[in-house]
């Protein structure tokens, strides 16, 4: 006869830390989405489109450059780490918005590339974070359920933003510059609590986590492992 192999748990892959993430990235998105108004902070202080466009530009450098540092950041120091340092730097950018007074210096670029460099991090880090924790057979799973919440953050972000902004009304709005910069501010108040909470909800997933001991082993370039397994087409697709 043969002796049946006896089972052994599985633990289970939506729970609360996996509930603590959800909420995270929810209210990440939530804290993005309050902002698809930067344009208007921008006009309220003086600039044209243009220098929207540079401010943007250089900010989504901020997001290049962290992808390709953040994941041997993570290989390294554990996603824990850099997801809460990621959050904090998110949240501190945002807040730092509310001290910019004028468009012309290199704050409101720094504050950019810093919010945006975070935010990069911030999605590779708790990505990172949920998928190792699910069994190899259900990652895709359990990605997919995760990045249900940012249509859900989508959906609720810019109709709670068009609240908080027009609360005074468009004509009032339109009619006073003062008015429409008080307005954009309270987006970024609104903006800087969700990311705050998104912050605190990602503490709350990693609570009592331990990063793994990085290994000795000589650790090859970055450079060297994009050149040998980038994706060719799905990466050209991906720029179009």
């Amino acid at each position: 006869s043969t002796l049946a192999k006896p089972s052994v748990p599985r633990r289970a892959v939506y729970d609360a830390r996996f509930a603590a993430a959800y909420l995270s990235n929810t209210t990440l998105l939530i804290a993005v989405a309050l902002l698809f108004r930067f344009s208007d902070f921008v006009k309220a202080l003086g600039g044209d489109e243009a220098r929207l466009g540079w401010i943007t530009g250089i900010g989504t450098s901020g997001a290049i450059v962290m992808r390709l540092v953040q994941g041997n950041a993570i290989d390294r120091f554990g996603s824990k780490g850099i997801w809460f340092l990621a959050m904090m730097g998110y949240t501190v950018s945002i807040a730092l918005h509310l001290l910019i007074e004028s468009i012309d210096g290199p704050w409101i670029y720094l504050a950019n590339l810093a919010m945006a460099g975070s935010l990069s991090g911030a999605f590779g880090a708790s990505i990172t974070f949920v998928s190792l924790r699910a069994p190899a057979d259900r990652v895709t799973e359990v990605i997919g359920t995760l990045g249900s919440s940012g249509f859900l953050g989508m959906a609720i972000g810019p109709a709670l933003g068009d609240l908080i902004y027009g609360w005074e009304g468009a004509e009032r709005l339109a009619e006073d510059p003062a008015a429409r910069l008080e307005a954009v501010r309270r987006l970024f108040v609104a903006s800087t609590c969700f990311a705050a909470l998104s912050w605190g909800s990602a503490v709350l997933a990693t609570w009592g986590t331990r990063a793994k001991v990085p290994s000795a082993r000589r650790r090859p370039p970055g450079w060297r492992i994009l050149l040998r397994y980038q994706p060719g087409t799905l990466l050209a697709v991906s720029v179009a």
